[in-house]
């Protein structure tokens, strides 16, 4: 396991503490291989931070979730366009880091056929982004935010969230696109709430899979 601060730390440390222990949970549950790793993971990681919102006392307020009309409708917007940026940043990295042939694993995601292709939309599309906004833009950021002020406050959170893609996925491939996507994720949780950023997040990372089912469907 990671070295993580005491618990119960509050504050920007209290923030570092749960971005560790996240890395830590995911890394050893996606290692094991297993086709539903990810899946697995994320729940695991939903009762993990959800039991500490409920000692804490916390509210969704407390998490920076706002209920309202222009939430939803700027989350969505924000998706949309969130969606179109990263397709030039994954050309941005595919031309940098020349990851060779990405054909490889979208075939053996046809193969797998479509009980993989829905597990994969409920678990990058959906469940991920909504476990990934209520840690790391809900419970860390706010934390970071509310020690350090806002700009150092997203930008670490961002860069964090950022790290521990590359971590998981132990490659640099997607390195412009998770800092890009990252750091809007950050600053559409900071204008318009949590609950604007997780329907970003779950709309960019939707399509984004549904584009790869389409490839690997071809």
């Amino acid at each position: 396991m990671i070295a993580c601060t005491p618990r119960g730390v509050r504050g920007a440390r209290g923030g570092f503490q749960a971005a560790c222990l996240w890395l830590s949970v995911e890394v050893l549950v996606r290692r094991t291989g297993l086709p539903a790793s990810q899946i697995a993971a994320m729940l695991i990681l939903m009762l993990v931070f959800g039991r500490r919102v409920l000692r804490e006392r916390l509210t969704t307020a407390d998490l920076g979730y706002r209920w309202s009309r222009a939430a939803v409708v700027a989350g969505a917007i924000s998706g949309v366009a969130l969606f179109a940026i990263l397709l030039g940043t994954a050309a941005v990295d595919r031309a940098v880091f020349d990851p060779g042939d990405a054909s490889g694993w979208p075939k053996r995601l046809a193969e797998a056929g479509p009980v993989a292709m829905l597990a994969l939309v409920l678990g990058n599309g959906l469940l991920a982004p909504l476990v990934e906004e209520y840690a790391w833009r809900g419970y860390i950021q706010t934390r970071l935010v509310h020690d350090w002020g806002a700009a150092a406050g997203l930008a670490a959170t961002a860069a964090g969230f950022a790290a521990k893609h590359l971590m998981v996925d132990l490659s640099l491939v997607r390195l412009t696109t998770l800092l890009v996507g990252s750091a809007a994720l950050s600053v559409i949780a900071r204008r318009w709430g949590t609950a604007a950023s997780t329907l970003a997040h779950a709309a960019t990372n939707t399509a984004a899979t549904l584009l790869v089912i389409v490839s690997a469907s071809e």
